[in-house]
């Protein structure tokens, strides 16, 4: 009997486009790998999902971290160089191989969303928004991942004492950060979450918005919370 497995991935990186005129900027790249095939009577399956991750994830260091443009044979990163640079690389360990499906978490334009409270993680209700961006932390070791030029697909979440976040305060933000590399921006120059979420915190209140929380989420699975000084 004939199946399709899915395993899916991610990194983070930053690239540039510069036909489309866009600066350098970073995104949270998911990478989905498909194998097709019979399954094996004798184990009850196509593929042992071990040997697929063993395939998978050495190419993907090659870009996690990293600025897509300097690897060698990529171009400019686009998904569908990525495509094709990732099964070039993974199909002669993986004979079942039916092809590689990269997206990220982009979302184009300003969209500010309620979020309700979460008592598990002790936050109260939130308003969020996101944008793409890339930078580098430039205090961390030399041979740190973190040095170089990368990116991600970063979700600023606000809590408010009172009324909701004003919606143009929040968007003239998103437009300076969203496709920008965010060392650039002046009091970023090392733009770890912890600093972006202080910075966050000091132009909004500038601004006089009442804030009680600001969350700065890098990935899905990394977050720094912010209550004031």
């Amino acid at each position: 009997m004939k199946v399709r497995l899915i395993k899916s991935f991610n990194f983070e990186a930053a690239h540039h486009h510069p036909g489309e005129g866009q600066p350098i900027h970073g995104h949270h790249f998911e990478v989905h790998i498909f194998q097709s095939g019979d399954i094996d009577p004798s184990l009850g399956w196509l593929v042992d999902f071990g040997e697929i991750k063993a395939a998978v994830k050495p190419v993907l260091d090659q870009l996690d971290h990293r600025f897509l443009n300097d690897i060698p044979g990529l171009g400019q990163g686009t998904r569908e160089e990525l495509e094709a640079w990732i099964h070039e690389r993974i199909r002669q360990h993986l004979p079942f191989a039916a092809g590689v499906r990269v997206r990220t978490r982009e979302q184009r334009g300003f969209d500010l969303v309620r979020l309700p409270e979460d008592p598990l993680l002790d936050l109260p209700e939130r308003y969020a928004f996101r944008f793409e961006a890339a930078h580098s932390l430039p205090l961390t070791p030399p041979d740190h991942k973190c040095h170089r030029l990368h990116g991600h697909s970063y979700r600023i979440e606000l809590a408010m004492r009172k009324a909701p976040p004003p919606r143009k305060v929040c968007e003239e933000i998103y437009r300076l950060l969203d496709f920008n590399c965010l060392n650039q921006i002046e009091g970023l120059h090392n733009p770890t979450a912890e600093n972006l979420a202080v910075w966050m915190w000091d132009r909004l209140t500038l601004n006089r918005v009442d804030l009680k929380v600001v969350i700065v989420a890098e990935t899905c699975e990394s977050s720094c919370v912010f209550s004031g000084r």
